[in-house]
Order: C-alpha cells, then structure tokens, then sequence
C-alpha cells in the first residue's frame, strides 16, 4: 500500500471516529430526564419509578453530565449507584395494582454498589427500594441506611391526585387565563370552550397510552389544546408529596356543546357504553376527570 493511500485511510478512520464522538455527544445532550427528582433519572427508568423496583444492571447518576459516554475519561462529579440484586424481570405492572405494587415493593431489599467520586470510594451497599427511591427523588444520602427504612415517607401516588382533580380545575383555569392574557386585560383573553383536566403519571406506560387515546379522538371533532401541571404549580395539599413523575392534564377544547364532549370521552372511557341498551346509562365523567366551562 503506498503512502498517500495509507494516509487516506487513517484520514477516513479519524473522520470515522470524530463523528462517532459527535453522535453519542449528541444523544447525551437530548438525553431525556424526569424533572422533580434530586438525583439525575433518565426516562428509560420509568418503569422502575412507577413500580418502586431497580434491577440488576440498573445504572444512575447524581450528576446529568455522568451520563455523556464522551467525557466517560474524565471522573464524573458526585455519586454513582449499579444495582446488583434483585435480578432483572419484567416490571410491567397492571393498572389496577400500581399502589399495591409500589408499595410492596417499596419495603423489599436491593443491593448495589456505590461509588463516591469525590471521596474515590466504591463499596457494595445494602437498602430498600423505598431508600434508593427516596435518595433519588430528595438526594437525601442517609436515606440508603438500613436502619432508616421506617422513617422514610411514601409518596402519594395517582389515585391521591386523581381525588384532587375537582379542587385543581379552578387553579388551571385561572392560570390558562394568565398565559393568555396581557397586563391590564380582563379574563375576556382567556381561551373559551370547556376544559377536561384529569390526573396522569408520566412514569406509566398504560397513564401515557389514555392520554393517546382520549387527544386523538377529541381532536378529531374539535381544536384542542394539551398542558401539564405539577401539583406544587396548583398549590395542592401536600404538594410537595406526591410523586415527582405525576401530572395534572388540562385540555381545552373549543366547543359549549358539552353532550358532543361527553359523547366522544364516553366512547374512549366507558367500555359498557357500546352495548346494546346500556349507552351510557351508567358512565360518570366525574370518576375520569373534570369538564368545567373556560371563561
């Protein structure tokens, strides 16, 4: 091989490699994590947050920029945790046990190894899941501590908020109001039509999939629009409490003809509403969400 093709080659290795770099830079910078949480938690545990179980192999860091594989050379800031046991499975959960099973979970035992960076510390720890979840959501490190198990508050869960949805609607419409309004304008600027606000956790694939399923329709017959709210943007009771993966869901929706709204919600939510003789005999709207009048 003569030198300018030896040459040739490295430069195509070297471009090879830069764009490598690039890339994995760049998925780290859209790296995706859930807001709330004191420890940096990507997405992609959001099984393990919804159902309170970090497995084998599971892998967080207390610092965003950890997770860059581009600056894996240089030592990152603060701590890491690699579960050890329990082992992997499958953490999907049915609808209808997610407290149960958050909670059991809670209280059941995990192992994992933990490394402190700025000490250059590793050593193998033992906790309860509802320890490694209470360090990551208020980076208490003490939290981890096997003798504290029964200190630790629980997070409340979708069902809490779902019986805060009545209280929230009034705090959403005003706060609708102000993102439409301008200083000095009367609550005329406000978006007009109904609006539909229901409880949703971020963290459930089944809470994401209802979402889906009750825009797309409603969009189909109407113009509509979608927020999201934290419970402390509302000033809920205990706020600060509830889980940091849950949301309240507004949709506006531009229409006063609340039957057609009814209608089409009924269809997604009621699964008796299609059988002969019962067409919403028995759906209440009021066990889903709440649909009050925009200003």
């Amino acid at each position: 091989m003569t030198e300018a093709k030896k040459k040739a080659k490295k430069d195509v290795k070297k471009d090879a490699n830069k764009n490598t770099k690039k890339t994995v830079k760049a998925q780290a910078n859209e790296l995706q994590l859930y807001s709330g949480f004191a420890w940096a938690v990507p997405q992609a545990f959001g099984a393990a947050l919804h159902a309170c179980r970090f497995e084998q192999g599971d892998v967080l860091y207390s610092d965003a920029a950890a997770y860059d594989e581009s600056k894996r050379g240089k030592p990152p800031s603060g701590y890491h945790i690699q579960v050890l046991d329990p082992p992997r499975t499958s953490r999907a959960v049915s609808a209808e046990g997610e407290g149960q099973r958050f909670f059991s979970n809670w209280e059941s035992p995990v192992r994992f190894e933990w490394m402190d960076y700025r000490k250059k510390t590793s050593e193998q720890r033992k906790s309860s899941q509802g320890g490694l979840f209470t360090c990551l959501w208020r980076g208490d490190l003490d939290a981890l501590d096997e003798s504290r198990q029964q200190e630790l508050v629980r997070p409340k869960l979708l069902r809490d908020l779902q019986a805060c949805v009545a209280d929230s609607t009034a705090a959403i419409v005003d706060q609708l109001g102000q993102s439409k309004r301008t200083p000095g304008q009367k609550n005329s600027a406000a978006p007009r039509g109904r609006l539909f606000v229901i409880a949703i956790d971020l963290a459930s694939d089944a809470s994401r999939a209802k979402v889906q399923s009750i825009a797309r329709p409603l969009e189909a017959k109407f113009e509509i629009g979608l927020r999201e709210f934290l419970p402390a943007d509302l000033e809920l009771t205990e706020s600060a409490h509830f889980h940091p993966a849950l949301r309240l869901l507004g949709i506006t929706i531009a229409t006063e003809d609340d039957s057609q709204i009814e209608g089409v919600l009924r269809d997604i939510l009621y699964a008796g509403g299609k059988a002969a003789g019962k067409e919403g005999g028995r759906f209440q709207l009021t066990r889903h969400g709440s649909l009050v009048e925009l200003p």
